[in-house]
């Protein structure tokens, strides 16, 4: 997934881990780049919801991946700050959201 090969960059790897421990602490750049980089994240992740509807995929195992995938990188409290301003000023596809914010509760 390219969103993982975008941290090979160092200074961008610095930035998640930064970000991850507070999403406030970053500066509106810093946040903006954060930003992208989750929101890019959660729609690589999407498409493992999409392969579960596939005749040739197992629903319930796509939805777990999306699940792990989602609950890991949201379960930080600067990512779950990040989703919480972003959903209401951008956000996603409703159903999308919907799925992500099953996949954090």
């Amino acid at each position: 997934m390219s969103v993982y090969r975008e941290t090979n960059n160092l200074e961008l790897a610095n930035l998640v881990a930064k970000g991850r421990q507070s999403y406030a602490a970053l500066t509106d750049g810093e946040k903006i780049s954060f930003g992208h980089y989750l929101e890019t994240l959660c729609i690589a992740n999407e498409g493992a919801l999409v392969f579960g509807k596939s005749f040739t995929r197992n629903q319930e195992a796509m939805t777990d991946l999306f699940n792990w995938h989602i609950r890991f990188h949201l379960s930080f409290n600067g990512s779950r700050e990040w989703w919480t301003q972003f959903k209401i000023e951008r956000g996603l596809p409703s159903d999308l959201t919907a799925a992500i914010e099953r996949a954090i509760a």
